[in-house]
């Protein structure tokens, strides 16, 4: 995320650091170290503050990452004592970039803690409450190293005020729309297949979410290359392929309850709780249930019928408006275009409201654009073309 990276890209990089042997095993989700890696890891945490620059005048608290109980098969990554002699000028960008991070991280949660005093101010203004929250650090701690990747604003601290104080203030008005939920980027779509399912695992379960950190990314990948999943920009959006074997696919295959149920007995097969073959006869059996269930193709379940479904009436001509490949369009072909603006493919939630006379907003490059359900006429080589009215927003 901090330097824009995609999955794939991110596990490459840190794949060469340790094949150089820069930095420990990276296919682990585990934030801890075991207690024979104490001392090694005090060790690079000194080599990191020399190597890259920290400025660190504390001795490092250890303890803080060292928990045998949360290490299973392997520990946090953090870097070697290979970097102490190894040229680190010369390494490819993307690799530095991640070797720092690395370095940052177990800088960061050896540090002292970031401490701030949390105010929340509450005014009464003609019988009405209003709020204001604040903070005021105290000591940076932590933080002061995390800078260069911790790019998220601090909250502003509020002016000194006592109680009873009264003010004149002035007001305004503004009109807001809701906004839908933004489509996942390469982070966002990561953490959530670590958490997706977690409440229905058992508590003992070491492995949860959907895949493995040696795995995600590949997944991920996997999607863009067939074709269910597009980039666009840094955001990751389902294509109509994938949003139509979605829409097939059999709600217990796509359920997470499958994968933490699965995890569960493979836990017991390890720990010889659960026999293998045992395991293996229940997974012939849900694939046979499965086939039996869902074995004759149904043509009328595809998103492709949906295309043609009128979701209503044309602004301009009064036509019907339906969806297809490219987004919603007037069938009548009347010039007016429906489903786009700024180059922005609009949901068929958006184009609804537009109908029905409601605004809505878009976000391209960079801003809010809000939409309104005015009609306005633009000529583009002798052509004359339709389109709903769109304003950038300036706040």
């Amino acid at each position: 995320k901090a330097f824009g990276y995609t999955a794939q890209q991110t596990l490459d990089y840190t794949q060469s650091l340790y094949e150089g042997k820069l930095v420990t095993y990276p296919r682990t989700d585990s934030q801890f170290l075991s207690d024979d890696m104490a001392q090694t890891a005090l060790d690079v945490a000194k080599l990191s503050n020399t190597y890259f620059g920290f400025g660190i005048s504390h001795t490092p608290d250890i303890s803080k990452i060292i928990n045998n109980s949360k290490v299973s098969g392997h520990h946090a990554i953090i870097p070697t004592s290979g970097i102490a002699t190894a040229d680190l000028s010369s390494l490819p960008s993307g690799e530095k970039n991640i070797l720092t991070l690395i370095a940052t991280k177990l800088i960061c949660a050896t540090a002292p803690a970031h401490k701030y005093e949390a105010v929340k101010l509450t005014g009464i203004c003609n019988g009405t409450e209003f709020t204001a929250t604040g903070r005021t650090v105290l000591e940076m701690g932590w933080k002061a190293y995390a800078k260069q990747t911790d790019k998220k604003n601090e909250e502003k601290s509020l002016p000194a005020v006592s109680e009873g104080q009264t003010f004149t203030v002035a007001a305004s008005k503004g009109e807001h729309f809701t906004s839908p939920p933004k489509p996942y980027t390469e982070d966002t779509l990561l953490s959530a297949m670590e958490r997706a399912g977690n409440e229905d695992y058992d508590e003992d379960t070491e492995k949860k979410g959907l895949g493995t950190p040696a795995t995600r990314a590949a997944t991920i990948e996997a999607l863009v290359k067939n074709g269910y999943v597009e980039r666009v920009g840094k955001q990751l959006r389902a294509t109509d392929k994938g949003k139509e074997l979605i829409t097939v696919v059999p709600d217990e295959v796509k359920s997470p309850k499958l994968t933490a149920q699965w995890e569960t007995r493979l836990q017991q097969v390890e720990h010889g709780d659960y026999s293998e073959v045992s395991f293996m006869q229940d997974i012939e059996r849900f694939v046979k249930a499965m086939c039996s269930n869902y074995g004759a193709k149904d043509e009328s379940v595809s998103l492709a019928s949906q295309y043609h479904e009128p979701i209503g009436k044309c602004p301009k001509c009064g036509g019907d408006i339906i969806g297809g490949k490219y987004g919603f369009y007037c069938k009548v072909k009347c010039g007016m275009s429906v489903g786009n603006v700024y180059g922005v493919k609009l949901s068929s939630a958006q184009v609804k409201y537009l109908l029905n006379g409601k605004s809505t907003s878009i976000f391209t490059k960079g801003r809010r654009s809000v939409i309104y359900p005015e009609i306005e006429e633009t000529t583009y080589k002798g052509r004359t073309y339709f389109q709903w009215k769109a304003v950038w927003d300036k706040k």
